[in-house]
C-alpha cells in the first residue's frame, strides 16, 4: 500500500535530499573515527574499548543491553552499512584509517547505501 511516506520518498531522492537519518549516522561515524583514531593510552579510548569488549563478548545473561547506548547503536550503524571490517580490524590490530580517509569511506559507504534504499524505494512503488 502507499502511503503519503512512501510517496514522498522518491521525490526526495531524486531532488538529492538523502535521510536525515543517514546524516545524523554519518556524524555517528565520523565521531568513531575520532575515538578510533586516539593515542592508546587515553583515557577516553580506554573506555571506549572497555565498553566495545564488554558488548562484543557479553552475553545475554551477563547484562542487559535493551536500553541502547553509544556502543549498541553505533554497532547497528555499522553493520548497516557494512563497515564492521574497518571496526574489527582496528580492535584487533589498533589499526584505523586517517581522517580523510575515513570520512571517504563513510560517505561512499552511506551514498551507496541511499542509493540501494532509493531503488528498492522506486521498485516498490512500480509495482
Amino acid at each position: 500500500m502507499l502511503t503519503y511516506e512512501n510517496q514522498r520518498r522518491p521525490c526526495t531522492r531524486m531532488a538529492g535530499i538523502g535521510r536525515l537519518c543517514s546524516f545524523i549516522d554519518c556524524k555517528k561515524l565520523i565521531f568513531l573515527g575520532r575515538l578510533c583514531r586516539l593515542k592508546q593510552f587515553v583515557l577516553a579510548k580506554d573506555i571506549f574499548l572497555q565498553t566495545v569488549y564488554q558488548f562484543v563478548y557479553a552475553t545475554e545473561s551477563d547484562c542487559d543491553l535493551s536500553g541502547g547506548g553509544f556502543i549498541p547503536d553505533i554497532v547497528d550503524i555499522i553493520v548497516k552499512y557494512d563497515l564492521w571490517e574497518y571496526f574489527a580490524h582496528n580492535i584487533r590490530d589498533g589499526y584505523f584509517p586517517s581522517k580523510a580517509m575515513w570520512r571517504n569511506i563513510v560517505n561512499k559507504s552511506i551514498n551507496l547505501h541511499e542509493e540501494r534504499c532509493y531503488k528498492d524505494c522506486l521498485l516498490d512503488t512500480n509495482l
